[in-house]
């Protein structure tokens, strides 16, 4: 019994030192990717290791455009528009209705109704839900 004790305190003590060591090593080893600096030179932003070694290079105009090419993830707006004598809401440029609601065109005051023959723009569903919800009877 006194063997079968000892062989598992020893093999406790093993597998508490090898489980300190591995968290060890995965700190001191764990962080291999090289830290950048930002360099800014006169019209190009240029990239450097820590070790020095130019990794990219890129000029304002380079940055202006991807910067402009964002505008292509924002969201497409939604139009309420006269649909005959009903609204309907679009969404973005199309023609085609997005999805038609029950509420009349004269069912809106007159400044609302000229505004709704061009289309009355919207951001999101939930402030096109929000205004047909006012103006529902």
């Amino acid at each position: 019994m006194k063997q079968q004790l000892r062989i598992i305190r020893i093999s406790f003590l093993v597998c508490a030192a090898l489980a300190v060591g591995a968290f060890w090593a995965g700190f001191y080893f764990g962080n291999t990717q090289p830290q950048t600096e930002n360099l800014v030179t006169e019209g190009t932003t240029e990239i450097y290791t820590a070790d020095a070694e130019r990794t990219d290079s890129v000029t304002e105009e380079e940055e202006e455009d991807t910067v402009e090419s964002m505008t292509a993830l924002s969201p497409d707006k939604y139009y309420l528009k006269e649909n005959g004598t009903y609204l309907a809401v679009y969404k973005g440029t199309s023609e085609s209705v997005y999805f038609d609601t029950d509420l009349k065109l004269t069912d809106l005051p007159s400044d609302l109704q000229e505004e709704a023959r061009t289309g009355i723009e919207f951001d999101n569903l939930e402030e096109v839900y929000g205004f047909l919800e006012n103006y529902s009877s």
